[in-house]
C-alpha cells in the first residue's frame, strides 16, 4: 500500500512513521505537494493531521474524492479531532499503543469518487528558438477549436494575453499561486482568466523576474484544473532547449501532460536547422508522455515540393511525427498587425484561417468539450 503523508503538527507523527515505514510512506509538508500526490495512480490512502497548513473541508472532500483519506489526531487532543471530523473525514485517534494500519483496515473506508468526466485534451504548442509564429499558432487553433482555454507558459517571451488583446484576467504567476494556497478549482480558473470571444485567457508572467518565484507543482495544478474544465486547453511553452535548463522545468511538463504537441517550425535554412537542433530536445520531453507529436511548418511558400522535402527532413529526425503546413498569408499578418486578435477573429476568410482550420480537424480531438466545440 502506497501512503501519503501529510502530518504536519502531530505529537505522535514520528510513531505513525515508523508503523508504516516498510511502505515506504511518502510525507508531504505544503498542500501543493498534497494534491499532486493524491492521485489514485499514485496513492492508496491519505492521513491529514488537523494542523497541516492550508488544509479545511473543501480541500479534505476534494482528496477523498479520489483516494481514501482519514484524519489523524493525538489521542488526548479533542480540539483536533473535532476539527477533522468538520472537515468530514473519519478520524483516527493515536498514541505508541494504536497501529494505524489495523485502525484504517478496520474503518474501510472507500473514496467518495465522483463520475469520471472525460478528460479535455491539452494542445502544447512549442518549438525551436527565432520567429516561428509559434504564438500565432496556439491562438489560431485555440479560436478553431471553439470554447477553449489558452494559456501562456512561455517565461521567455511571453506574449499570448497582447495578441489576443486580453484585458484583466489572471496571470499564469497568480493562479499558480492560488493552486498552491489550495485555492484554484477549474470553474474559478475559468472565472478568473481574460474571456476573449470564447476564449477563457491565463497570460504569461508580468515580470520576467517572477520566474524564480513560479512553483513548478503550481504550475501542474493549474494545468489539471484547466483540463478538469471540460474545455480543450492550448497551452504556448515556449521555445526550445531551454537555457538555463531551470527555464525547461515547466515546458516539459506541459509537455508530458500533453495529448498532441505542436512543433512549429520556418522552413528557410536557419529554421530548418534549429528545428533539427531542437529535435533531440523534444524527443526528451515527450519520452515521459503519449503525446502526438505534428510538426507545423509556418509561412510555407507556394509549390507542389515544398512540403515533401520537409517531410523528409521530419521523417530523419522524428520519424513518429505527423507533418503539416501553413501557407506565407501577407493579408492576414497585415490584419493582425491593424488590430490584436487571433486568425479566426481578424481573418476569419483567409488561406492561413482555412489551413488552420484543417490542421485543428486533423488532430481528431475525443473527449469533453473537444466534441463539441
Amino acid at each position: 500500500m502506497t501512503w501519503v503523508l501529510a502530518l504536519t503538527g502531530l505529537a505522535h507523527e514520528a510513531v505513525v512513521v515508523r508503523q508504516l515505514e516498510p511502505d515506504a510512506p511518502r510525507r508531504v509538508t505544503d498542500l501543493v505537494e498534497l494534491l499532486a500526490l493524491a492521485q489514485p495512480a499514485l496513492a492508496e490512502t491519505v492521513l491529514i493531521s488537523a494542523r497541516f497548513p492550508q488544509m479545511n473541508r473543501e480541500v479534505a472532500q476534494r482528496v477523498a474524492r479520489h483516494v481514501p483519506c482519514f484524519g489523524v489526531a493525538d489521542s488526548h487532543d479533542d480540539s483536533a479531532a473535532a476539527r477533522i471530523a468538520d472537515w468530514g473525514l473519519p478520524v483516527i485517534r493515536v498514541d505508541p499503543s494504536v497501529t494505524v494500519r489495523a485502525a484504517v483496515s478496520a474503518m474501510g473506508v472507500a473514496p467518495n469518487r465522483e463520475p469520471a468526466a472525460p478528460l479535455a485534451p491539452l494542445i502544447a504548442v512549442t518549438g525551436p528558438h527565432g520567429a516561428t509564429g509559434r504564438t500565432t499558432v496556439a491562438a489560431a487553433v485555440a479560436t478553431a477549436l471553439g470554447r477553449s482555454v489558452l494559456i501562456d507558459a512561455d517565461l521567455v517571451a511571453p506574449a499570448v494575453g497582447f495578441h489576443c488583446g486580453a484585458t484583466g484576467g489572471t496571470d499564469l504567476t497568480s493562479a499558480a499561486r492560488a493552486a498552491a494556497d489550495g485555492r484554484l478549482r477549474s470553474g474559478n480558473l475559468l472565472a478568473a482568466a481574460a474571456d476573449v470571444e470564447r476564449l477563457s485567457v491565463v497570460t504569461g508572467i508580468p515580470h520576467p523576474e517572477q520566474v524564480r518565484d513560479l512553483a513548478l507543482s503550481g504550475v501542474e495544478v493549474v494545468l489539471d484544473e484547466a483540463v478538469a474544465t471540460g474545455q480543450p486547453v492550448v497551452v504556448d511553452c515556449g521555445a526550445g532547449p531551454c537555457v538555463p535548463a531551470e527555464l525547461g522545468a515547466v515546458r516539459r511538463a506541459v509537455i508530458a501532460r500533453a495529448t498532441h504537441v505542436l512543433s512549429v517550425g520556418v522552413p528557410t535554412a536557419l529554421g530548418i536547422r534549429r528545428w533539427v537542433d531542437s529535435a533531440g530536445e523534444l524527443g526528451e520531453c515527450t519520452s515521459a508522455g503519449t503525446g502526438q507529436v505534428i510538426v507545423v511548418w509556418n509561412r510555407m511558400p507556394r509549390g507542389p515540393d515544398s512540403l515533401r522535402r520537409l517531410r523528409e527532413v521530419v521523417a530523419v529526425a522524428r520519424p513518429d511525427a505527423r507533418v503539416a503546413g501553413l501557407p506565407d498569408d501577407p493579408d492576414t499578418a497585415a490584419a493582425l498587425d491593424r488590430r490584436p486578435g487571433t486568425v479566426g477573429q481578424r481573418a476569419p476568410r483567409g488561406r492561413l484561417a482555412a489551413a488552420i482550420a484543417a490542421l485543428t480537424a486533423g488532430l481528431q480531438l475525443t473527449g469533453g468539450a473537444a466534441d463539441r466545440a
